[in-house]
């Protein structure tokens, strides 16, 4: 994460002294699921947003588009675009753009524990899928900065920008992340991680003289 900081430090300082002197962008949170409107809403937000989106385009673009049989949404490397679900609509629809934005923007550190498989250093699915968590939890903790910065922007915050938690608060001085323990289980449980532990397979095979 430190790493991370440095990289949007110096890309944060104008747009978060613009952001202070402009107007609320106005948002349907309630039901919009117009996906430009939601990119430009946090871009006018959440400098840290914008500075991470920024990142992402000088990387190859991205897009948002929504895809049906996901649960809430991905970031699909391959095609660029952070996927949703059909029937997000609203603050809770852009609470997981936002979130989905920080793992496009690690998108290269993802992409080093993929590599890390192929080139023999990583030898095992539980080791492959603890990685990928612990930096989607990192993307965690730069989504409740992004949060920050819209509560500041907007003075109160919808409580549907909190998708992770339960009961939602009516302040992010009140949204506390799980436990990191807490976290890898609940992605254990959901079904998260075994999503990893096939990418893992995937991964494998193009190291073949791995099991041997």
């Amino acid at each position: 994460m430190k790493t991370v900081t440095l990289i949007l430090l110096f890309i944060l300082v104008l747009p978060a002294h613009l952001a202070a002197t402009e107007p609320p962008v106005q948002l349907d949170f309630a039901a919009c699921k117009d996906n430009v409107a939601i990119d430009t809403f946090l871009r006018k937000a959440s400098p840290l947003y914008s500075a991470m989106a920024r990142i992402v385009e000088f990387r190859g673009g991205y897009t948002i588009s929504d895809r049906k049989g996901i649960s809430g949404g991905q970031w699909n490397a391959a095609e660029r675009t952070i996927e949703l679900n059909p029937m997000l609509a609203g603050a809770h629809r852009a609470s997981i753009v936002a979130f989905e934005m920080t793992n496009a923007f690690q998108e290269r550190l993802h992409k080093e524990v993929d590599l890390a498989v192929v080139a023999g250093e990583i030898t095992t699915k539980t080791e492959f899928a603890l990685r990928h968590e612990l930096l989607e939890y990192d993307g965690l903790r730069l989504h409740r900065e992004i949060l920050v910065e819209i509560e500041t922007h907007l003075g109160k915050i919808p409580s549907e920008f909190f998708f992770v938690s339960n009961p939602k608060p009516d302040t992010v001085a009140k949204y506390q992340l799980p436990l990191v323990m807490d976290f890898l289980k609940e992605m254990n449980a959901s079904g998260h991680t075994a999503s990893y532990y096939q990418w893992f397979e995937n991964q494998k095979k193009q190291a073949p003289n791995l099991d041997k």
